[in-house]
């Protein structure tokens, strides 16, 4: 969302107080009202009372959307030390009875943990995009990615143990995370539950998948020299085109269905 569309979207939800609104958009719309305030004023000095006028009711929808975003009730808006307090807080990245976080909610934390590699990284139980972005030694152990897109992302030596995809209700279907094109070296998927993942181009040279369940995941076009598949179960994975070089696949279940048009040189099945 770049700033004009945040003024938009700011007067068309004039006279909502549901949902979430994120950091980016509340700062957008209240500096600019602030210089369209300003430069109204300084020409005509009336004018500018009506410009504040004008914008008051979506300002105040703003910010109770942004209270919910931090977690906390919109109606602590009518005590404006407390309110501001709470509209200068990170977003909560959970999803809470105001709904689920907006898309650029994530974007701010995941800029934030690329300069403090190894800081534990949350998602809410919905579709995140976090592309394309630093993420280095981050930790998504024990996390639901489910609908997450990392897409051409940089997650050198990041945790993924145990991370599954699960839906949020039982309406919407599973949806695979996707990691296509990321830079994943030494990262580590130990016990994780990801059928139907997406790594296809990625460079996963010395990956440890370990224990993983990766029914129907496809590795095509991957680079998966070193990696450790070992006790993993890989029914229906797609390795067309991947390079296994000293891969290891002791004690891995892997369907004979599937395309293995790859670069054996060296690696262990047992």
């Amino acid at each position: 969302m770049n700033p004009s569309q945040a003024l938009i979207t700011g007067f068309r939800k004039t006279f909502d107080y549901r949902g979430r609104t994120g950091r980016y958009e509340f700062w957008c719309w209240n500096l600019l009202v602030l210089f369209s305030t300003i430069a109204v004023g300084v020409r005509l000095p009336a004018a500018a009372s009506v410009v504040v006028l004008c914008c008051l009711p979506s300002s105040l929808s703003l910010q109770v959307r942004r209270i919910h975003d931090s977690g906390h009730s919109g109606w602590w808006c009518v005590v404006p030390l407390v309110g501001w307090w709470f509209c200068l807080r990170r977003s909560n990245l959970d999803t809470n009875q105001w709904g689920v976080p907006p898309r650029e909610s994530f974007g701010e934390t995941a800029q934030e943990a690329s300069f403090n590699t190894g800081e534990k990284v949350v998602f809410a139980q919905s579709d995140r995009n976090a592309r394309p972005f630093i993420l280095d030694k981050s930790d998504f152990s024990d996390t639901n990615l489910n609908g997450c897109d990392f897409s051409g992302s940089s997650l050198l030596d990041s945790d993924f143990s145990r991370a599954i995809q699960v839906s949020s209700n039982d309406e919407e279907q599973t949806r695979p995370v996707q990691f296509f094109g990321c830079d994943l070296v030494g990262a580590r998927f130990v016990g994780c539950d990801l059928p139907g993942a997406n790594f296809s181009i990625s460079d996963l040279r010395g990956a440890d998948f370990s224990g993983a369940n990766l029914i129907n995941a496809d590795f095509r076009g991957a680079d998966l020299s070193k990696a450790n598949f070992q006790d993993s179960n890989l029914k229906g994975a797609d390795f067309l085109g991947s390079k296994l070089s000293d891969a290891k696949f002791t004690g891995a279940y892997i369907a004979m269905s599937v395309s293995m048009s790859m670069a054996l040189e060296g690696h262990e099945f047992a």
